[in-house]
């Protein structure tokens, strides 16, 4: 687990500087100069682009993450120059869809928010700019290298967002100009991402294809389109809330929505910090069918996240009345509680089943994923349409926790019957009684009339206890390490 906490540690502190640069974006500058029916459309531009990119992307992404760690040098750019220029049919065959269906996948917004209708290009042209950003990154971590894209994918597209809305203060005072500046966002994002890897990775163009055999190609073009239809399942459970809250409530309503689900998705940002180097490393194990390093892997993983999810998810609810104090109209947001607290726990469920998911994604079982996510997707959407319009936000919330639970479930009951492995230990345990212990003295402690004081107070005192009995109770080798370390960093 060496490389994993090496990568990990330089990963989560570009996450968290990303987190940094987010929460300005979305606590303080988004409500401080924009309506929350702004905020909600720019939202559901964003999702909507993230929904549409599996589809034109066609699981080719994910077929580099497993097949390139079989390819050396020049074989290795060809197979990635090979799988950019597949690409490229994938997006102009899929833009074509869009163009021709346009108006009927975008009925659903034009009774409760007809911009998004209105600016449905704008998404399109986000699907491109996306899918070929997958296609870099998949390539990167393929080389174990997951900082980059992190940096691309946390700080440069939360930074560039901010230089938006401050070109929107300052000079533009246009929603369409703002609306308009998504694309450049995520279009320079894309331009560092690929300058960085073909001037520091050794990237390059080679059209040599001759040794991708015919069998190699339909095995690879059978993989992607299997975890395509999965990646796309997974997304629907992801971004279909916010866009149903935006057609069946209206742009307003996704405003409060998104804002709050972003409080509670700090919860798995150190997860994909972790995933993203765990998952090649999982590559080579199930390459090598070395089983016996798959359940290390599954279960090192699974205890690791799980400490720092309960540390975050714990943090984020006692002090949520400080968070709407602090926010600009925090009074309106504030209608969004029990979206951040039903959110976080769908979460926390998520980080606790582990890898199970990228587990059935790079075995032979792969074509599990594709029921699943299925029945997960038609799940969501029907959970979503029955809830939304009787419970408002919370039903959302409350249709996504329930959603992510059954999955997981599924998911871990399907790993353990074929493989025989799980990633819980009695470390799990102790590990949930010690977060529910810190949740419960952070709840209770007394508030303080300035909403800072008792942020920074209240955060101190439930870290400081979290952290000492995870370490008495060594609960991670990691995690034991790291806070050992810091311990002596400060001399004590």
């Amino acid at each position: 687990m060496g490389i994993v906490v090496k990568q990990t540690i330089r990963s989560s502190f570009i996450t968290y500087l990303g987190a940094l640069i987010g929460y300005v974006n979305v606590i303080w500058l988004f409500p401080r100069f924009l309506e929350p029916d702004q905020i909600g459309l720019l939202r559901a531009l964003q999702d909507l682009a993230l929904l549409l990119a599996p589809f034109a992307a066609l699981g080719l992404n994910a077929g580099i993450i497993r097949y390139a760690p079989q390819f050396k040098d020049r074989q290795l750019h060809a197979f990635i120059t090979f799988t950019f220029l597949s690409s490229l049919l994938s997006i102009g065959l899929f833009s074509l869809i869009f163009y021709i269906f346009q108006k009927e996948l975008l009925s659903p917004f034009l009774e409760n928010a007809p911009l998004v209708a209105e600016y449905g290009e704008v998404a399109m042209v986000l699907v491109v700019v996306m899918v070929l950003t997958y296609l870099l990154e998949a390539f990167s971590r393929s080389q174990l290298n997951i900082v980059l894209p992190n940096f691309v994918r946390e700080i440069c597209i939360r930074a560039f967002t901010t230089v938006s809305i401050l070109l929107f203060i300052w000079y533009w005072r246009d929603l369409e100009m703002l609306i308009y500046s998504l694309i450049g966002v995520y279009g320079l994002s894309f331009f560092i991402l690929t300058f960085s890897l073909f001037s520091g990775s050794g990237l390059r163009i080679n059209t040599d294809f001759k040794f991708l055999e015919k069998p190699f190609i339909k095995e690879f073009a059978r993989y992607a389109f299997y975890t395509f239809l999965g990646s796309s399942g997974v997304m629907i459970v992801q971004k279909v809330d916010s866009l149903m809250v935006t057609s069946l409530l209206g742009a307003y309503e996704n405003g409060i929505y998104t804002t709050a689900f972003f409080i509670a998705v700090i919860i798995e940002m150190p997860n994909r910090a972790i995933l993203q180097i765990t998952v090649p490393l999982l590559s080579r194990a199930f390459e090598k069918q070395d089983l016996k390093e798959v359940n290390t892997l599954y279960t090192e993983a699974a205890i690791n996240q799980l400490l720092i999810g309960l540390l975050l998810f714990t943090g984020i609810v006692i002090n949520l009345p400080n968070l709407f104090a602090l926010m600009p109209k925090g009074d309106e947001f504030a209608n969004g509680t029990w979206v951040v607290i039903l959110i976080g726990l769908g979460k926390l469920m998520d980080i606790l089943a582990g890898v199970n998911g990228e587990i059935i994604v790079l075995s032979r079982y792969y074509r599990f994923n594709l029921i699943a996510v299925g029945i997960l997707a038609l799940l969501t959407i029907l959970f979503n349409f029955l809830l939304i319009p009787e419970f408002g936000l919370t039903g959302a919330a409350f249709a996504s926790m329930a959603a992510i639970i059954f999955y997981n479930i599924v998911k871990y009951i399907f790993v353990y019957r074929k493989f025989n492995i799980q990633p819980f230990t009695f470390r799990t345990l102790k590990a949930l009684i010690v977060g529910g212990i810190i949740l419960a003295v952070g709840l209770l402690l007394p508030r303080m009339e300035s909403a800072w004081l008792d942020l920074v107070l209240r955060s101190a005192v439930v870290s400081v206890l979290y952290l000492g009995l995870v370490y008495w109770l060594k609960l991670s080798k990691e995690a034991t390490d790291l806070i050992r370390t810091g311990l002596k960093y400060i001399g004590l």
